[in-house]
């Protein structure tokens, strides 16, 4: 299996600096790796990429443990190198010389499961806890896999599973806590996550998925709390300052959530970031037009929704235009285009709090 554009961009949102802080394993204990350590190198990226640091050849005639052992620390050395291929060559060979090695299979499974091959990865978590069957981090590894599938139930069962089994794995915390999220259980997600900070205060994975949680629980201020936390350390994190801006917004704390805003966004009319194609990133420059709008500041929102409407074009215009006339201005056309009057009910909305309180779906 070659590694596809879609799994590359989950190994670049999970790189970091070898000097990046880390609780013992960067990559963490179940599931997906959670941090890969980009190890040192001597070589420029494009040699190191096509083997210039790879480690040496195992020995064959090693003891059949050792060489096992040896295979896999490999394997972890070629994750380091972002050389995935090659990694998985070396866990397929360590499981290939002992295919009951629980801690090959785990580490396959693992390594599969990054590079987005949940097949392999489901058969090597089943095989392994045949033999291990209340391994704690091979329940979390399923009940991670078995969330991606939307298996909710069994999921939980799995993670559940987990928590007993070692209570302070923070990977089986964290997991138990976005199936619970997912469940519709978000103050039985928020106690998980206590938990699994209370074990590691600096997984910025937990603090950040709580803050989600606090902001969707109307707890503002501890959402702050946990937004501020993380920005001390990664003062560019945008999950972050999506959060805090969130939050203080709903606080009355207009300024500073333009602020938060602005820290993802640039300056409204700021011509030199790139065209926010996302329906996320558009999603919140309505929001920040919206808060400019309460400020009076007329000019940045109407700069904020052209680059809006110009990005999101006819579609963005429409569904806007749907939303209107669903909402007090049934007189607005439905035809995608900008016009006076689409423009007028628009602005009309955003000085209404009941009026654009609603507007929570993506543009």
């Amino acid at each position: 299996m070659r590694l596809g554009l879609a799994a590359l961009a989950v190994f670049l949102s999970v790189m970091a600096p070898a000097n990046a802080a880390s609780a013992s394993d960067p990559l963490g204990t179940a599931g997906k790796f959670r941090t890969i350590m980009v190890g040192n190198c001597d070589k420029p990226m494009l040699e190191r990429l096509r083997g210039a640091c790879d480690p040496p050849p195992v020995d064959p005639g090693l003891p059949l443990s050792e060489q096992v052992e040896a295979h896999l620390a490999r394997a972890r050395r070629l994750v380091a190198l972002i050389r995935m291929e090659q990694a998985r060559a070396a866990a397929d060979s360590a499981v290939a010389l002992d295919p009951t090695n629980v801690a090959a299979l785990k580490f396959r499974a693992r390594l599969a499961a990054t590079m987005m091959d949940g097949r392999t990865a489901l058969n090597d978590v089943n095989r392994a806890l045949d033999l291990a069957p209340g391994d704690s981090d091979l329940l979390a590894t399923r009940a991670e896999l078995r969330w991606g599938k939307n298996q909710l139930a069994p999921a939980l069962q799995d993670a559940m599973a987990a928590v007993k089994a070692n209570p302070k794995s923070v990977d089986a915390l964290f997991t138990k806590a976005r199936v619970l999220m997912s469940m519709g259980r978000l103050r039985d997600a928020v106690t998980e996550l206590d938990a699994a900070l209370e074990i590691d205060p600096d997984y910025v994975p937990s603090r950040t998925l709580r803050a989600q949680l606090e902001l969707r629980l109307t707890d503002f201020d501890e959402a702050i709390s946990d937004a501020d936390r993380i920005l001390q350390a990664q003062p560019v994190d945008i999950s972050a300052l999506e959060v805090r801006a969130m939050s203080r917004f709903a606080l009355g704390r207009l300024g500073e959530a333009v602020d938060d805003l602005s820290g993802i966004l640039g300056k409204p009319g700021d011509r030199s970031r790139p065209t926010p194609f996302s329906p996320e990133r558009q999603a919140l420059l309505l929001q920040r037009a919206i808060i400019l709008i309460q400020l009076k500041r007329n000019a940045d929102a109407e700069a904020d929704l052209d680059t809006m409407l110009n990005a999101g074009g006819v579609r963005a215009v429409l569904r806007l235009q749907i939303f209107l006339r669903r909402n007090g201005f049934p007189d607005v056309a439905l035809d995608g285009k900008r016009s006076a009057e689409f423009e007028r009910s628009l602005y009309a909305c955003f000085v209404q709090k009941s009026c654009w309180s609603g507007l929570t779906w993506r543009i």
